[in-house]
This record gives structure tokens, C-alpha cells and sequence, in this order.
């Protein structure tokens, strides 16, 4: 086994770069090597000592060789920039592993209070309680289930909404539904025998709240928004204008917000758009949450772009060829990819299994650019696809954009026919034969474009 080094020339293992680094600390951490994986993480760290990022996976690593007290220091350097939920979980964690039970009270205080339960910190919230001879723990969900440990068997807090008590009649002993007006109440407090709980205060707005961006683009609206205290759960957002009324967006998973977005470092937002077509010509659109709080960046005016000329008139007759050529043998799919690792990975799961479905036709390569992707689960994914042999993937070493990914898929495609796909694209059965028909049923075509059918919003 390769260990990392210090050399100054050369690679020392897999990668030379951080993403390979950071690939194969959890690629050995998945293998239970937590020792090799913590090296490996190190050594990533001193390639991108600015990266929160990578700082975030170093104090994980950390944590997972069973070094608490380095890890807690890291995770604290990473949430100087802003506290997140993940970090203070790691945190609590950390601490824990230490036994540093002070600090791990008032990390999972603070937890509660803000971020809600996690089935992770049970556990450790019981341990807490016993250290620190406190009488029980509660935390409330966004979705206004209570729930609690360290109680006697069988028994409930009491729960003081605005003054007024709340007592659960029936509960399963770990968790109860509050009434639905716990929203509405500033106050809320939780203890048992008249004695606070850990998290005794929830914090309702915090539990709550929704952060996100909105703007224009030269497509139409485009934006993203997340709870912090539930990253993995779509916000409830609302589009509204003067022609289509109001109406729900289409929410999914995108990478490359920055991470200064409430969900903390390499954590994906929920992102989402709409077309100039589908909205108001005129006018403004709005943007807002379930509280009538509306997004940074809304309302938007909006005015349709008016269209321009891009190619200058033809003055001159172009000569077609005489005749349709031959078919070429073969035929390559390049599909640049960067990041939004959900939607990349659909589409290449559409492709193969498209394309596996042929009986007869050219030989077909799918070419996958890797335009230095900073999502490492993506990065991983697609080594894993292609040592498997169902794509061909080529890597660069630093961000180029799309046409220099275009054209590394291109370097050596002399003789081929070419199909350039975006990385968000989910094809039909059938797709390629039907273009290639296209292509060579007229002798003046030159390229082939499908309509592409969008999802309804």
C-alpha cells in the first residue's frame, strides 16, 4: 500500500491532486483503514490548506481514527466562517469521543435548540445526561414531533407553549406531535418535574427557516434555497407573477452554491428554475416561503430579452455535396460533466441502458470529460463507472469550462460521428439510431439537434 509523502516531485499514490486524495482517504474508510485514511486526508489538507471543505472531511476523518480532541479543533476552524448542522454534529461527536462532557453538553444544547433532532446524537445525548447528572434531553423536529430521552420508562415532558401547559396524552415514550399552533407560539419550553430538559428551548424560527437566492439569467429565473436545520429535505417554496397565478417549482439537488449557503462545506442546496416562457411577460415574480417571506433577490422584475441576430445574412450559396456519405464505423458520446451529481449520474444511467439495448449500428463510446468536478462523490462515481468499462473517462487537473471539456472529448475523434450531450440530459429509448437516420437521410445535413422535451414545472 502506497502511503503519502512529502516528496516534492512526483505522485505519492493515486492522485497526485486533492480529489484523488480525498477519493482514496474514503475509499480506505469505507474499508474500515481509518488509520490510512486519516494519512491520506492529511496530506489533502496540506494540498488545500484555504479548502473548508477538505478542512470538513479532515476533522471526519479524524474523528473516525478515534482522535476527538484534533478533530473537534478542526470542525471549530471550519464553523469560524459559519456554523452549519453537519459541523456541529461532528462537533458534538468529537467531543464525546474525548469525554469531554461539558463542551459536548453545550455543542448538543445548542444543537437542539437550533437544529432538531438527529437519530445520530441518542446515543451520545444519553451519555451526556449521565455525566453530567442532568434529569433528560427533548428536541424538536421542524415537522413539530418532539422528541425525548433519559425519562423514566413510560413517562413525558411537559410542554409550556407561551405560558400555557401542554401535556401529551398519548405518546410512544420517545416522541409526540405537538398541536399544530406550536408554530404560532414565541415561547417555547420544555422540562419534566418542573426541571428544564437539555434543548429545553427550542428555538422556532431557527427550526424553521429557509435561506436562498433568487435572479434573472438569460434563460428565465434561477435559484436555491435550503433549510439548515433539515439540508436533506426540500424547502416549501412558492412562484407566483401576474399571468400564472402562484404555483410550486421543481426542486432538486445542485452542487457548486458555495458553501456559505446554511448547509455547510461540499452539502448540496436545492436548486431550482424556470423558462422565460413559463413566466409573465411583464410585471414581477415572486419568490417566497410558507410565511409570505420571500427569498433574497425577489420580487424580480421582468422584462423578455428581445431577440438579436447571431449569424450574419448567407450572401453566398453554400455547394452540398453530391451524394450522402457512408456511415462512419463508430460513434462517440462526449458528455462534459462538472458537478449537480444527481442529475450527471441519471443521465449516464439513461445512456447505457439505451444504448445497451441496441442490436446492431455502429460501435458506440461514451466519452466522459471530468472538468475537475469539486464534488468528490462524483469524481468517485465516475472512476467507478469506468473501471467497470461502461464509460471512458478523462480527467483535468484544474477547471477549464465547457468548450475545452469539448474539445478533449474531440482530441482523437477523427473519422467518427460525434454526439455532444449535456450532463443533465435524460435520453429515450432509440435516441442515437434515430438521429443517426437524420444525419444521413439528406446529403446538405450537417448536424443533427433533438427537441428536447422538458419536465413540467
Amino acid at each position: 500500500m502506497n502511503m503519502p509523502g512529502h516528496d516534492a516531485g512526483g505522485t505519492a499514490g493515486p492522485d497526485a491532486d486533492v480529489g484523488g486524495a480525498v477519493r482514496h482517504a474514503r475509499h480506505l474508510a469505507g474499508r474500515g483503514q481509518h488509520g490510512l485514511a486519516l494519512a491520506w486526508m492529511e496530506r489533502a489538507a496540506r494540498l488545500a490548506a484555504e479548502d473548508m471543505g477538505v478542512l470538513y472531511a479532515l476533522a471526519a476523518a479524524r474523528l473516525g481514527a478515534g482522535h476527538g480532541n484534533s478533530a473537534a479543533r478542526a470542525i471549530e476552524t471550519v464553523m469560524e466562517q459559519g456554523e452549519f448542522r453537519a459541523g456541529l454534529r461532528l462537533l458534538v461527536l468529537a467531543r464525546c469521543v474525548e469525554n469531554a462532557w461539558p463542551q459536548a453538553a453545550r455543542a448538543l444544547g445548542r444543537f437542539f435548540t437550533c437544529y432538531g433532532f438527529d437519530p445520530a446524537l441518542r446515543v451520545p445525548a444519553g451519555l451526556v445526561c449521565q455525566h453530567m447528572a442532568l434529569r433528560g434531553w427533548c428536541a424538536l423536529d421542524p415537522g413539530g414531533v418532539l422528541h425525548w430521552g433519559g425519562l423514566p420508562a413510560g413517562c413525558a415532558p411537559d410542554v409550556i407553549l407561551d405560558g400555557q401547559a401542554w401535556t401529551p396524552r398519548r405518546h410512544d415514550g420517545q416522541c409526540v406531535r405537538l398541536p399544530r399552533y406550536w408554530r404560532q407560539a414565541h415561547d417555547i419550553v420544555v422540562q419534566y418535574d418542573g426541571t428544564p430538559l437539555l434543548g429545553a428551548r427550542p428555538d422556532r424560527q431557527a427550526l424553521c427557516h429557509v435561506t436562498g437566492a433568487v435572479m434573472l439569467d438569460a434563460q428565465g429565473m434561477t435559484g436555491w434555497a435550503v433549510m439548515p436545520a433539515q439540508p436533506d429535505h426540500p424547502p416549501d417554496l412558492s412562484v407566483s407573477d401576474d399571468a400564472h397565478g402562484r404555483r410550486a417549482p421543481v426542486l432538486s439537488r445542485q452542487w457548486g452554491a458555495g458553501w456559505k449557503n446554511g448547509a455547510g462545506p461540499t452539502m448540496p442546496v436545492w436548486g431550482f428554475g424556470m423558462a422565460w416562457s413559463d413566466l409573465a411577460p411583464h410585471g414581477t415574480v415572486h419568490v417566497a416561503m410558507p410565511d409570505g417571506r420571500q427569498l433574497i433577490g425577489s420580487p424580480l422584475p421582468v422584462r423578455l430579452p428581445r431577440a438579436r441576430q447571431v449569424f450574419p445574412t448567407m450572401r453566398r450559396r453554400v455547394r452540398t455535396p453530391d451524394h450522402i456519405p457512408r456511415r462512419a464505423a463508430r460513434c462517440r458520446v462526449v458528455v462534459p460533466v462538472y458537478a449537480d451529481r444527481a442529475r450527471t449520474l441519471a443521465c449516464l444511467d439513461s445512456v447505457t441502458e439505451t444504448l445497451a439495448r441496441r442490436s446492431d449500428g455502429p460501435a458506440v463510446d461514451i466519452m466522459v470529460v471530468d472538468d475537475a468536478t469539486p464534488d468528490p462523490m462524483l469524481a468517485t462515481a465516475l472512476d467507478t463507472r469506468a473501471a467497470a468499462g461502461r464509460i471512458s473517462l478523462r480527467r483535468h487537473d484544474a477547471n477549464q469550462g465547457y468548450p475545452a471539456a469539448v474539445n478533449t472529448g474531440l482530441s482523437d475523434a477523427d473519422g467518427m460521428d460525434v454526439v455532444l450531450l449535456n450532463s443533465d440530459t435524460l435520453v429515450a429509448p432509440g435516441w442515437l439510431d434515430e438521429m443517426l437516420r437524420v444525419a444521413y437521410a439528406r446529403v446538405d445535413t450537417g448536424t443533427v439537434s433533438p427537441c428536447p422535451m422538458m419536465p413540467p414545472s
